[in-house]
């Protein structure tokens, strides 16, 4: 299944993941804007670093909290950002909203990686992975010189949902649907790498200013409260079924 892995390229790229888990979140304000977050299990990686050889130095057990506010990394490298090209410096500008949050525990070897984005309404939240792509955000801390934000080297993307939904939010109701492209590449590679397929569970939650009043998708589950949906499947169960994410809600 490359081509189905091609849209999760940031996380597979560790190599050492199994068994993960990755959760998609996008929550709407009435007015259109919202906050979306991706969400890395990151267990499995602190499971398999735990039993790799330790040198003296290496502590027993540690708790690392790291936050990374994009807007702190502009305003810091700003004098070395302003000598970049008008349109790259345009294109960070355009990500001063996004964080990263990283906690792992290597006592229980517990901890996620979440991705946060605020975005200012659907064109924003629909155009976020073209934005990362282009910024190339995996080299934001090696500024300095415009010669190294332009060097070649292996790209790696951040995946954002938007690259395989075609979303959209509206008042009275909430549409998400596979794009032609993402749709037609997991038919044609169903059935390869299952066993590692099926080991990648995905959690897909959307969350509403309205109540739900109906949902055309057996596969969703309603929360408590009416006001979000959620879906999870595995990359096998998507290969088999590409449109098992697709959903029409209408609000009250």
């Amino acid at each position: 299944m490359k081509r189905i892995f091609y849209y999760f390229m940031f996380f597979l790229t560790l190599n050492l993941l199994v068994g993960c888990e990755v959760g998609w979140e996008t929550k709407f304000n009435k007015d259109g804007s919202g906050k979306y977050s991706m969400m890395v299990d990151l267990s499995s990686l602190l499971q398999m670093a735990s039993t790799l050889p330790k040198s003296e130095e290496d502590k027993p057990s540690s708790f690392k909290d790291t936050v990374i506010n994009f807007s702190d990394i502009l305003e810091t490298k700003k004098d070395s950002i302003s000598k970049l090209p008008k349109k790259e410096q345009k294109r960070l500008k355009e990500l001063e909203d996004l964080a990263i949050v990283i906690k792992a525990d290597t006592a229980t070897n517990k901890g996620f990686m979440r991705i946060e984005y605020d975005f200012d309404d659907m064109e924003d939240l629909q155009t976020l992975g073209k934005k990362l792509k282009s910024a190339e955000i995996d080299k934001l801390t090696d500024f300095g010189s415009a010669k190294k934000m332009n060097s070649e080297g292996e790209k790696r993307d951040f995946p954002v949902i938007t690259d395989m939904f075609d979303i959209n939010f509206r008042r009275k109701s909430f549409t998400t649907k596979i794009k032609d492209d993402a749709g037609k590449n997991m038919k044609s590679d169903d059935g390869k790498d299952e066993a590692f397929a099926k080991m990648i569970v995905f959690k897909i939650r959307y969350l509403f200013p309205y109540k739900i009043k109906s949902v055309n998708n057996e596969n969703v589950k309603i929360l408590s409260n009416f006001k979000g949906i959620e879906f999870e499947a595995n990359i096998a169960d998507m290969a088999k079924n590409p449109n098992f994410f697709d959903v029409k809600v209408d609000f009250e």
